[in-house]
């Protein structure tokens, strides 16, 4: 009997999307139904307790995407790193697909991850705006809501960054610190979490690699400003941050490509044993 299996790379890649969605879709489906219901229920809670006592104008449609961002790279993290090196239906080696199919359906796994918490944001700010739809003006949000996810979707593969930046507008600096970002936290994420065996190593070494990268950014941004200090009168701040925003992304670029291929290299190697 013919096997009619779809062979080609596109048909194996297809089929382990399709398996890890039946494998994980409950469970996904009930962790995003709950984080909404508890941040919209957190967020409820804040807007009677805080908000009657001040002014406020507008609510930011993004304000709780850091947050959202956070729990589900916990989640797509711990979830990945359990199917890659302890599942229990199938080693996920042993799978009958090239490594790079492999590789090419870890990256998109956790896209989807991106966009899922990108959406979790956004049903929770529909809870909230039912209660309270006084807060906030109808064309800001529908410039927010409706904004490219990346805008702001790259956020959940960096667990360490807490920044409250409001983006209205894409600029062009702006794209290329998300692009750069992701790629960054992309091979940082897939590197620790092929590489590590146990859950808490890998989420310590992720950690620990994004510390390190801080300490090296903020060490590179004050060494830059005392180095160019007297240099740069105040009309040319725009240009030192310019500057700034090249170096950092030239870096995150080829520091996470390099992850990357160490990934993909510990993928390829695990196969082969």
């Amino acid at each position: 009997m013919k096997n009619n299996t779809k062979t080609n790379s596109f048909g194996r890649i297809g089929l382990l999307l399709r398996m890890e969605w039946q494998v994980n879709r409950k469970n996904i489906l009930i962790f995003t139904l709950l984080s909404v219901l508890v941040l919209a229920g957190l967020r409820e809670l804040f807007y009677n307790l805080f908000v009657p006592r001040i002014q406020i104008g507008g609510v930011d449609v993004m304000s709780l995407y850091q947050l959202f961002s956070l729990i589900f790279w916990f989640y797509g993290f711990i979830l990945l790193n359990k199917r890659v090196n302890r599942s229990d239906t199938i080693d996920y080696c042993q799978i009958p697909a090239k490594t790079c199919e492999k590789y090419v359906v870890l990256c998109l796994y956790i896209v989807f991850f991106i966009f899922l918490a990108w959406v979790a944001n956004q049903l929770c700010y529909s809870i909230n705006f039912m209660f309270h739809p006084h807060i906030g003006d109808a064309a800001r949000i529908e410039r927010q809501i409706f904004g490219p996810v990346f805008a702001n979707g790259y956020q959940i593969l960096i667990p360490w960054n807490f920044s409250d930046m409001k983006i209205k507008e894409i600029y062009l600096n702006t794209a290329s610190i998300g692009i750069s970002s992701l790629i960054f936290s992309l091979g940082t994420t897939l590197f620790c979490l092929i590489s590590f065996r146990k859950t808490i190593k890998a989420l310590f070494a992720c950690m620990g690699i994004g510390l390190v990268f801080i300490i090296l950014i903020i060490v590179l941004i004050t060494q830059v400003v005392k180095s160019l200090e007297g240099v740069y009168e105040v009309a040319d701040i725009q240009a030192l941050a310019e500057y700034l925003n090249m170096v950092m992304t030239t870096g995150f670029v080829i520091f996470g490509l390099a992850f990357m291929g160490l990934s993909y290299y510990k993928l390829k190697k695990r196969q082969l044993k």
